[in-house]
Formats: C-alpha cells, structure tokens, sequence
C-alpha cells in the first residue's frame, strides 16, 4: 500500500475522484484535498504535510492543471524531489489531450482520455502495478547440436518434405527413448542427403547429431569414440589409446 497525494485543479475534480477510487480499490492510500480538509482548515498546511508524507504525487494533467498556481507549486516540488533523491516519486496521469513542459517530458505517463471507462480503468490499474522481473526467462539464443556430418545439403533441397516428416514420425514414436529409423531405397535415391538435411533442420531438438562410418568396425568405433570424447563421456587419452590399437 503506498500513501499517494493527488495534485489536481478544480476543471479535473471528477478526474481526481475517479482516479482516488481506483487507488482505494487497489488498496493504496489517496489524499484528496477535497475529501479532508474541512471548512476553516488552512489548505497550505494540509498540502505541505501530505506532500512531505507522501510515498507518490500523482498529478492529473491537464492545461488547466499545467497553469494553476497551487497545481504547479506541488507538481514542481515533487519534480524536485524525483530529480533529487525519489526516483518514481511523480505520476502523470493524463486527463485530457496536453503538451508537458520539457522538464517533465520524459516521464512516463497514463493517458486515460478519449477511451470508455473500462479500458480506462484497465489501463491505469496496469499503471499502478508495480513491475518486477519474472521468476524465469527463457535463453533466446538458438541452441544447435554438436555435429560431425561430412555430408553438404544443397542449398535448393526441396520436394522431400514428406520424407523429412516420416523421419520426425518415426524417432518421435517412442517419446523420447531409443527410437531405430533406417532409410531404405535404391541406390542413388539421396538416402544420404536425405538423412543429412533431416539432421541440419533439427539440429535444435538434439544434444548431438553424429555421423558414423559403419563400413568396418574401426571406422566405426573411431567415430564412436570421438562422440564421446566431444560430449564429455571419455576423455582424450581413451581417444589416443583407441587409436592406436586402430593404427596396430
């Protein structure tokens, strides 16, 4: 709840009332001239206590505001209070279409003008809402797999896209375990590009899309071994021993 001091002109009390309204209803404190100070009571002293107790100003704008005396004697205190020491200290809520002094014109504001009550109502409540930073943030760097594929996909690959999506099918029918596809065709067919630009498009849903020479066993388990020494899994000495037996 924050205690929040309304500076407005006799043209906008309507304004000032509504707005008084919806910070009660938001559970904030408003202090409204007209609904405390009684017949007699002297206005400045009420204005320089609530001002200096004040967590907020909040002025409702207007040319009629941006001219009144009183008005622009508690909207540049409070200026100077924002500049100094209380960043946040000034609300500008706009209640009728007006040009802010320079000073004062980088503030952000509400402009509650010229819409029906409701969108009003929703617009300066968002105001009002105190913003924080969200509990998570999702990483907006595109993730890529590590990759060892030899294979070079056209730049123009098109008319396969019916094949690509039985590949996806096909791996994705176990939800996330061990799924087996294999290509099948003649000879010459592109099997091999296929698979290739299967694994370039998807290189953001794997950790690894590796190539691996299954024409003889040491091709095979040298490009096994080499996935495991770039995921972590062995180190680089496992690596050379393995290659030597290879070299034997």
């Amino acid at each position: 709840m924050a205690d929040i001091f309304i500076s407005y002109t006799s043209s906008d009390r309507d304004w000032a009332f509504w707005i008084a309204k919806e910070l009660e209803a938001l559970a904030h404190a408003p202090r409204v001239h007209d609904w405390e100070i009684k017949g007699g009571d002297d206005i400045y002293a009420w204005m320089q206590e609530r001002h200096h107790a004040a967590d907020h100003v909040l002025c409702v704008v207007s040319d009629d505001y941006l001219t009144a005396p009183y008005a622009t004697l508690e909207r540049n205190a409070a200026l100077w209070q924002a500049a100094r020491n209380r960043p946040g200290f000034v609300l500008f809520v706009a209640v009728k279409p007006c040009k802010l002094p320079t000073l004062s014109d980088h503030i952000r504001r509400c402009e509650l003008f010229g819409i029906p009550e409701e969108a009003a109502r929703v617009r300066f409540r968002e105001f009002m809402t105190q913003r924080t930073s969200p509990e998570a943030v999702a990483f907006p760097g595109k993730v890529f797999a590590v990759s060892n594929i030899p294979i070079r996909v056209p730049t123009h690959f098109m008319g396969r896209d019916d094949a690509l999506a039985a590949i996806e099918t096909a791996l994705q029918r176990y939800e996330g375990r061990v799924a087996i596809t294999a290509l099948h065709g003649l000879r010459g067919v592109g099997k091999t590009t296929l698979a290739a630009a299967y694994a370039e498009r998807h290189r953001g849903d794997y950790r690894a899309t590796w190539w691996i020479r299954a024409q003889t066993e040491p091709t095979m388990r040298a490009d096994l071994v080499a996935l495991g020494v770039r995921l972590g899994w062995v180190g680089a000495a496992t690596r050379r021993k393995t290659n030597s037996c290879l070299l034997r």
